[in-house]
């Protein structure tokens, strides 16, 4: 499940890691300090002796783990710093999200097995960061999660996620939904009842813009969907518009 499955499976804590997506599409490959984007990443890695890294994340085979003392050795201390200060996180956890992140991305960016020229790994990097954030928009009807950030996405994030969780309820799982709002324990849901809640035309059509089977989709969402309307949900009760 790639990209969706780090981050929507693991929404628990640690930053918004679409966010930090973002933060490393932009400043590693888009702005490069090189100026020559993936490119110059990829030769920042060889200088350090880890270009082999590098190669099996371009290339169609399994991408090797780098450790976050590798992340740090390649990036610098500073780069790493700056990015946990951005996101609110410690060192610690910066260096290893970068080094989850990380490959999945250089690996998105270069379907063909190579490096393509920079404006074709801008459009396909902008194109995933759009598919994130588009996810979470097709369950609510709004601008949710990644792609809230207006005046209008309070309005619409409110409604959207309003008429979802309202699902759930008519579906007699009200208690679940609103555990999610509420500041106790989220309460679990599973595939079959998020299958039965949604329903199959909605998920599969979700699935497809993702780019997953939709039954990993909602094992997925059975696993994530609960903290992200927990998310949402910051005061225990639906944003106001």
């Amino acid at each position: 499940m790639g990209l969706f499955d780090s981050i929507l499976g693991s929404v628990l804590g640690g930053g918004d890691k679409t966010q930090m997506l973002s933060t490393l599409a932009t400043t590693l490959i888009t702005n490069h300090s090189s100026g020559n984007g993936l490119a110059g990443l990829a030769q920042q890695f060889e200088q350090q002796g880890l270009g082999h890294l590098m190669q099996s994340w371009v290339g169609n085979g399994t991408n090797l783990p780098i450790s976050p003392a590798e992340i740090q050795q390649v990036l610098g201390n500073q780069y790493v710093e700056q990015f946990a200060q951005q996101h609110g996180i410690d060192l610690t956890t910066a260096s290893a999200t970068i080094a989850q992140l990380l490959p999945q991305l250089v690996n998105h960016a270069t379907p063909g097995g190579q490096i393509p020229p920079h404006s074709e790994v801008q459009n396909l990097l902008g194109g995933l960061l759009g598919q994130l954030g588009g996810l979470l928009s097709g369950l609510t009807g709004g601008a949710a999660a990644g792609a809230a950030g207006g005046a209008l996405a309070g309005s619409a994030v409110s409604g959207g996620l309003g008429s979802l969780l309202e699902q759930f309820k008519n579906a007699g799982l009200g208690q679940q939904a609103d555990s999610w709002v509420g500041t106790g324990q989220n309460q679990p849901i599973s595939a079959d009842q998020i299958n039965a809640v949604i329903g199959h035309g909605k998920l599969a059509e979700i699935a497809q813009q993702a780019g997953l089977d939709p039954a990993q989709l909602s094992q997925l969402l059975a696993q994530a969907l609960p903290t992200i309307v927990d998310k949402l949900t910051p005061g225990g009760q639906l944003p106001k518009a």
